[in-house]
């Protein structure tokens, strides 16, 4: 039970020796963020995923696309990010989407808020369509989150925007939960060594401990919410 605990908890990296040691600053990550129908990565799909690539405080460029999903949005979805039937009818087939994206974060570190949803949703489609993956490091700024910000009553990005007072922005769109998530990476790193190497970062200190807040799980949907018969994503 315990591993299995551990499992779905555990921070998801894929670390290649030579990213091990690197000064986070010397590397390019790629902050991303999806909307769904739902919170199922077998029955429902992405509506929505976008990215900002960044080396230190410097954008490098950014990814935004809506994502035709093939079966009809449920209202509690689209109550949370706001995305209808009508506005992804003409939008990119999953392929093109997910063709685009992978071709973006090609050689960077990604970074997600609850990861492990994020990629379930992006490993599922990729398989559904025979496009490759790969290994790919990645980054759950949940965790370390909770570890940067203990100040923060909740730590899903909503919560860490306003405790950190970030620039206001849409909730539950992907290009600004992205944006967010990568500014929330840039307040956290703040806080560490200047040549912190992503092997010290992730550390046994960044990761969730077993009494998990039941207030971070998130409360909405299409995006995400945790409690249950939910239809969203645990975290934000």
């Amino acid at each position: 039970m315990a591993t299995r605990f551990l499992t779905a908890v555990a921070i998801l990296l894929a670390f290649a020796p030579v990213l091990a040691a690197a000064p986070v600053t010397n590397l390019t990550f790629v902050a991303f963020d999806i909307e769904t129908t739902g919170l199922s990565s077998t029955k429902d799909r992405i509506v929505e995923i976008a990215a900002v690539k960044f080396r230190g405080t410097t954008v490098l460029g950014t990814f935004s696309t809506l994502v035709a999903p093939g079966i009809p949005i449920p209202a509690q979805s689209r109550s949370i990010h706001g995305i209808t039937d009508d506005m992804v009818k003409n939008a990119p087939p999953p392929r093109k989407a997910l063709s685009d994206f992978l071709e973006f974060v090609e050689d960077t570190v990604l970074l997600a808020h609850n990861a492990p949803f994020d990629l379930r949703f992006v490993k599922a489609e990729t398989k559904r369509h025979g496009l490759p993956f790969g290994a790919r490091t990645t980054i759950d700024t949940l965790p370390l989150a909770r570890r940067w910000f203990p100040g923060s009553k909740r730590h899903n990005l909503s919560a860490l925007a306003a405790h950190l007072e970030l620039p206001a922005a849409r909730a539950h769109r992907a290009l600004a939960d992205a944006q967010r998530v990568r500014l929330v990476f840039l307040a956290g790193i703040a806080k560490e060594s200047p040549n912190i190497g992503l092997d010290r970062l992730m550390g046994e200190r960044a990761r969730p401990s077993f009494a998990r807040n039941p207030r971070d799980q998130k409360s909405d949907v299409g995006g995400r919410q945790r409690t249950p018969g939910r239809q969203v994503k645990a975290e934000d």
